[in-house]
């Protein structure tokens, strides 16, 4: 199913109003410092590996619980 515009607006707005104005400006500055370190390759490839070691740790705990 492709979002067409007015949905994805739609769900923007309601996830804005879900999560707050604050919190949401919050996640934004986030997002924005993830992309500016995220431009070197070298903090692309740890922020991966990163995830990985995060994926794999949650995926055993939630095997062993």
């Amino acid at each position: 199913m492709m979002l067409g515009t007015p949905d994805l607006f739609n769900y923007l707005y309601w996830l804005v109003e879900y999560i707050g104005y604050a919190n949401f400006i919050i996640l934004i500055v986030i997002l924005y410092i993830l992309y500016y370190l995220l431009s070197s390759t070298f903090m692309f490839v740890m922020f991966i590996l990163l995830g990985i070691i995060i994926g794999l740790y949650i995926g055993y705990y939630m095997k062993t619980m």
